[in-house]
Parts: C-alpha cells; sequence; structure tokens
C-alpha cells in the first residue's frame, strides 16, 4: 500500500499532464466559437467544484478495471492525438477524467464517476459534423415555424434560411447560434444531472431531452416574433422585448424538461422519493422497484488479494510508461500546433477588419437596401468561417452577398455548395475584366440547381493587401497563399436567362471592386500575412 501511495501522486501528474500541450490549443480554439462561448468553461470548473465538494480527499491509483480501461484508453486516444488527429485530445481528457473519478469516491462510499457526465459537452463533434448538425437543425426549426405559423395564419415568405414576416426578416440560423444554442442546453442537462447525482443513463437520456426542448424553445420563439408582430405591430427581436421572450421561453421550455425528467425517472427507474413505510405498503410501488431495480456498486471493504496488488502495479506501471511516452510524443507534436492554431484562433481575434454595412447598396440602388449580418461560425461551410452577409429582396430573385472577414486559402464553393444539396450544371471562368480599382478579376460562374429552384453561383479572390490573386488553374496560383473570397449567390424560382446571367456578372465586378477599394485603403486585415 505504502508503494502504492508514493507512485498515485506522480502517476495522476504524468497521466493529466501529458494532455495539455494539445488541450491548450483546443480550448482557446473551442471558447472563442460563438456557439460554445464559455460552455467549456463553466463545464469544467462545475466538475471540479462538485469533485471538490464530494471528494473524500483519499487519493488512490485505479486499481479497479473502470478505472484502469478508461484511464488506457484515454492515454491511447492521447497518443493519437499527437500523432495523427487532434481532436482525440479531448476524448482523451474526457476518458482519464472519467478514469480518475471511477478511482475515488464520495464521503458515502460511492463512486465519483456520475460527476464526469457533463465532460461529454467538450467534445465538439468531429469532420465538419458540427455543421452538419447545425444547418439540420436549423433547416427543422425553420420548417416546423412556417407550419405553425400557417395553423395560425401568420403570412410570412420563406427565403432560404430567413423567415420574412411584414416589417422585418427573422434569421433562424443566426438564433440557434448564440447563447441558446443546443450545445448550452445539453450542457444545463448534464451538470443539472451531475449536481442532482444522476446516472449515465438518466444524463444521457435528459441530454437528449434537453436538445428536443432547445427546438422547442427556436421554434417557440420565432412564432412568437411572427405573431406579434402580425397581431400587435410589436417588434419582440429588439432590445428589451427580445431579452424579455428568450427568457420566458427559457423558463417554459425549463419547467418542460423537469417534468420530463420525472416522467423519466417515473417509468423507468425504481421509485425512491417518500418514506420508507409508504413504499413498503404500497404492492405496486414494490413490485414496481422489483422489476426495475439494478445491482448497484458499493465499495469493497476487503482488501485485494497480494496477487491482483501485483497484478494492478504492474497495469499501472504500464500505463504510466504509456504516459511518459504520451508526454514525450506530445510534447514533440506540440511545437507543430501553435502554427495550426494560428491559422484557427488568428482569424477569429486578430481580424479587426470590418467592411461598410451599406458598401453595395448603390449597385443595386437605395430603395433595394440589403440585411446586413456577421457570422462568426462554421455553420454556412459556403460563407467561410468568418464572413459579412449581405442579402438583397430584388424583383425575380434573392442575391447574397458574402466577403470572408479571415484570410484564407482558396476554397472550390462550386463543390461546397454541391455538398449542400445542388446540383452543378455548368461552371466555367470568366474572361479577366479590369475592376474599378485597376485589379484583374477573374471569376468563377457556376449554373446550380435544386429541385425546382435555380441558383447563379460567381465568385472569386483577392489578396488581403487587394492585389491580384491567381486562380488555380493559372501559373501563378500559389495554394499556400490566403486570399479573402468574394462571392454572390442569385437564386431564382426560374431558371435565369442569357441578359440575368450577364447582369449578375456585371453586379459582380462592382461588389469585387468595392471590396478591392476598400482593402486598398487600409482596412484589411494587415495582421495575418498572406
Amino acid at each position: 500500500m505504502t508503494s502504492n501511495r508514493k507512485l498515485t501522486i506522480p502517476f495522476w501528474c504524468l497521466v493529466l499532464l501529458a494532455q495539455i500541450p494539445l488541450l491548450v490549443y483546443y480550448f482557446r480554439y473551442l471558447t472563442v466559437l460563438e456557439i460554445y462561448g464559455w460552455i467549456p468553461l463553466i463545464v469544467m470548473a462545475t466538475v471540479v467544484l462538485l469533485v471538490a465538494i464530494r471528494w473524500d480527499r483519499k487519493l488512490s491509483m485505479p486499481l479497479r478495471w473502470p478505472g484502469v480501461s478508461l484511464v488506457g484508453l484515454g492515454l491511447v486516444a492521447a497518443v493519437i492525438a499527437a500523432v495523427e488527429y487532434g481532436w482525440f485530445a479531448i476524448i482523451g481528457l474526457v476518458l482519464t477524467t472519467a478514469g480518475f473519478l471511477a478511482a475515488h469516491h464520495d464521503r458515502q462510499g460511492r463512486s465519483l464517476l456520475t460527476i464526469a457526465p457533463p465532460l461529454i459537452a467538450l467534445i465538439r463533434p468531429p469532420l465538419g459534423s458540427s455543421e452538419t448538425i447545425l444547418q439540420w437543425f436549423a433547416e427543422q426549426v425553420n420548417s416546423f415555424s412556417c407550419q405553425i405559423m400557417r395553423l395560425l395564419e401568420i403570412p410570412y415568405l420563406q427565403y432560404g434560411p430567413a423567415i420574412a414576416i411584414p416589417g422585418s426578416r427573422i434569421y433562424v440560423d443566426d438564433q440557434i447560434q448564440t447563447l441558446w444554442s443546443w450545445p448550452a442546453f445539453m450542457a444545463a442537462a448534464l451538470i443539472y444531472g451531475a449536481c442532482r447525482r444522476r446516472g449515465w443513463a438518466e444524463a444521457l437520456l435528459n441530454a437528449l431531452s434537453a436538445v428536443f426542448w432547445c427546438f422547442v424553445f427556436h421554434c417557440g420563439f420565432v412564432v412568437s416574433v411572427a405573431y406579434a408582430r402580425n397581431a400587435w405591430d410589436v417588434n419582440l427581436m429588439e432590445g428589451a422585448y427580445l431579452l424579455g421572450t428568450q427568457l420566458i421561453w427559457l423558463l417554459a421550455t425549463a419547467l418542460l424538461f423537469l417534468s420530463a425528467e420525472r416522467g423519466f425517472r417515473c417509468v423507468l427507474f425504481p421509485i425512491e422519493d417518500g418514506a420508507d413505510d409508504s413504499r413498503q405498503a404500497n404492492p405496486l410501488v414494490v413490485w414496481w422497484n422489483a422489476l426495475l431495480d439494478r445491482s448497484r456498486s458499493e465499495r469493497s471493504s476487503e482488501e485485494a488479494s497480494t496477487s491482483s496488488k501485483r497484478a494492478s502495479r504492474l497495469i499501472a506501471g504500464a500505463i504510466g510508461a504509456v504516459a511518459v511516452l504520451g508526454l514525450a510524443t506530445i510534447c514533440v507534436q506540440a511545437a507543430q500546433v501553435p502554427r495550426v492554431a494560428s491559422a484557427i484562433t488568428k482569424d477569429v481575434v486578430d481580424i479587426q477588419w470590418q467592411p461598410a454595412a451599406k458598401m453595395f447598396d448603390g449597385i443595386w440602388g437605395q430603395q433595394n437596401a440589403g440585411d446586413h449580418r456577421v457570422v462568426n461560425s462554421h455553420f454556412r461551410s459556403q460563407w467561410g468561417t468568418h464572413a459579412d452577409v449581405w442579402t438583397y429582396y430584388l424583383p425575380g430573385r434573392t442575391t447574397e452577398v458574402v466577403v470572408t472577414l479571415a484570410p484564407a486559402r482558396w476554397r472550390e464553393l462550386a463543390a461546397v455548395y454541391a455538398g449542400s444539396g445542388w446540383t452543378v450544371a455548368e461552371q466555367r471562368q470568366t474572361l479577366t475584366a479590369e475592376s474599378d480599382a485597376g485589379e484583374p478579376c477573374t471569376m468563377v460562374e457556376v449554373t446550380l440547381r435544386r429541385g425546382e429552384e435555380y441558383g447563379k453561383l460567381i465568385y472569386s479572390a483577392t489578396r488581403p493587401d487587394g492585389k491580384s490573386y491567381a486562380l488555380p488553374g493559372s501559373a501563378d496560383h500559389d495554394a499556400r497563399a490566403r486570399c479573402v473570397m468574394v462571392q454572390t449567390f442569385s437564386r431564382f424560382l426560374q431558371p435565369p436567362k442569357q441578359e440575368t446571367t450577364q447582369q449578375l456578372a456585371s453586379e459582380f465586378a462592382l461588389v469585387f471592386s468595392a471590396v478591392v477599394e476598400q482593402l486598398l485603403s487600409g482596412d484589411a486585415p494587415a495582421n495575418v500575412s498572406p
């Protein structure tokens, strides 16, 4: 036992320190995403606080199979993160933290593993699936809200991600990326379960329930805004009305969540509330508890045999060796991480370029002023990570103008739109033309179709200093160079005519010229080298 105690503190220090280098950049990247914000810090603070309150202050090694397996898998994930795929760093943290909690107990002798579920909220879905989930979630909120508005006979028009009602427009995709996002609801449900000592099955069930009530929250908010505007001519999207509406729906969905949680416990878990005498006197409760009761692991008071101790020491020693190897590997790889992290976080934190909200209004006339908004997320992959978006509602079409704020490498936007359900009918590069700023502009024109809807995508790029950028296929193209991408995307309900296509190309030339002029004027993000 003495040798175990001597190894305990160094063992846990190695396990945790082995994962710090990559996690620093992961958390820095996660906290600047609008959809996550301060959620990771709140989750970590809650877990640390609960451990500090409940822990019996007896530090021990993971000598039983749950702790050993969790810590071992966590270290394997950390090594994978260092060698190949950095996303596994957070998997390693969650598993090793769960292993630490499984190896320790509270003051009543119960495992601390029930504190671990909130850590799930730290895991960002990999391989771009987070954007796919957000887009699907926004589409469902949009569709269901429109169905409710039809039942309530509220007049509206749907323009892609926007719902237009008399006097205002509601951008559903912007609403679901704020503080009221589904990761925030899920994290709150998992923290609630940890505070209430819910098991893993209950915690995961509550997390799914929270995502559903997040969907109800956003649908109710959209319908409330539309109804108030239509019935009372009150704009709930401004000032105290906005906050009040959100708080009312938050309170309503919180009460519904608690009601659903009580329903789950009543149907799926033993009945534990009330006095013991009343439970024993009710034969239905006795039968129900006997049917659903699960044997719970209790802390054994007997010491393990000498052979099991030796086996545990060997396993702990092997895990310690893996921890040392993981630490060395991650420290070597961490030297390469800042370059990757800077490409992520510099775009988020350091970019100070803010295009004028009305810089394109003169192209379509002052009577066709566009809706301007800033997109600071990965939600719309065709818009880029951080972009300014202008939406113009013109006769026969809707045109979106998108300018990226963070310089990045060239992207084939035709393939991105094809991944969003559009079919590419034609793609070609137009002849190089001189913009008003004197810089050449080579435009890529793409004709798209999705069902009965037609689209015309035109895009190009310029260097962050406003100089000419050589597009792929040209002799001077540099795949590593960063650029500011500019695009216009027009939607039609009928195939656009040739005259309309020529007009769109002329409009794009004017848009591109306006962007180049602002970049040349000194408002460019010069702190990011092209």
